[in-house]
């Protein structure tokens, strides 16, 4: 046990800096890195299976140390891959070097001092990362059959292009190798389980409506639990448009839930512009003041519906099917 979380140590550590090691020119994306089970198709990849969850964080017994031509951070990837598909989050951390303490980094939970084979002091550092995004992973995670999550540790991720086809696009493991090494690490479940949508397929709403969203929640923690789920809203429109109409607003509710407690809360994202077009939305919950889970998703506000023919329409463009 580490500051009261259970880790297994196994007999050798783990060194990031071999992972994509021996990947060369031309590395498929589709073919090759999105099937990690093909063997002989690979570079070193340094994979784990957990299970399909909505986690809060990841927590690693960890440390940098100097590699040259290495950087002291490494990316956690987390998800489904296979069949030449993937569906991942990512999420890049420093690590703090073995010898200078790490008292800097805000991931680091404590330090655990070790010998090193010159007699001299070094520390292995207790690290939570934080994973709240794995919410956009909810629906990989539901029903019985669901597959167990990909868990990765890598190198920095950038977009990758097929040489000599360009046309397929990914984000892989591509920059400089990492210079961290792991000696365990374990996964913290979300305290509250969140489910969220809305009554209107595709989140398409009229403006005759209210964009209402629905939060499901469960404390499956054996304590009470109280927090605020948050809606931040923007549009309509992307920044990248820089519409003079796009504007940004904030919706909340607070929750207390007993153990084992399930709630439904409703929250209203209608724009107050009341304007007609695409808004992003980034679903936040924080559990005892802790974020745990996000999600991003997005609606639309469409004009009001004065269709006249509607199942019955001859044309496909009018006709939207349960």
């Amino acid at each position: 046990m580490v500051d009261g979380l259970p880790f297994v140590f196994s007999p050798g550590l783990v060194d990031v800096s071999t992972s994509m090691k021996g990947a060369k020119e031309p590395c498929r994306v589709s073919k090759s890195y999105l099937d990690p089970g093909d063997p002989g198709s690979q570079p070193d990849r340094l994979i784990a299976e957990v299970p399909a969850e909505q986690y809060a964080a990841l927590h690693v017994l960890a440390f940098s140390r100097k590699l040259e031509g290495a950087v002291p951070r490494m990316t956690v990837r987390i998800g489904l891959m296979g069949g030449g598909r993937g569906l991942l989050e990512n999420v890049r951390f420093n690590v703090p070097n073995l010898t200078d303490g790490g008292a800097s980094e805000a991931q680091v939970v404590s330090r655990i001092p070790v010998k090193l084979a010159d007699k001299s002091e070094g520390w292995l550092y207790h690290m939570r990362i934080p994973l709240p995004q794995t919410g956009n992973l909810r629906e990989l995670a539901d029903g019985d059959k669901a597959r167990p999550f990909t868990l990765e540790f890598t190198r920095d991720v950038n977009v990758h292009t097929t040489v000599p086809e360009p046309y397929e696009l990914a984000e892989v493991p591509a920059g400089q190798p990492s210079a961290a090494v792991i000696a365990a690490a374990t996964m913290e479940l979300s305290p509250v389980t969140v489910v969220t949508g809305t009554e209107e397929s595709g989140n398409i709403f009229y403006e005759t409506q209210k964009a209402a969203f629905q939060a499901k929640l469960h404390n499956r923690a054996t304590r009470e639990l109280s927090g605020r789920i948050a809606l931040r809203c923007a549009g309509p429109g992307t920044a990248e448009e820089m519409s003079p109409q796009r504007g940004e607003w904030t919706v909340t509710a607070d929750y207390r839930l007993a153990p084992g407690e399930k709630k439904v809360l409703t929250l209203d994202a209608t724009p107050p512009s009341r304007l007609r077009g695409w808004y992003s939305c980034e679903i936040e919950t924080d559990a005892n003041g802790v974020l745990v889970q996000k999600r991003s998703t997005s609606f639309a506000i469409l004009a009001p519906d004065t269709r006249k023919a509607k199942a019955d329409s001859p044309f496909g463009v009018w006709c939207f099917f349960k």
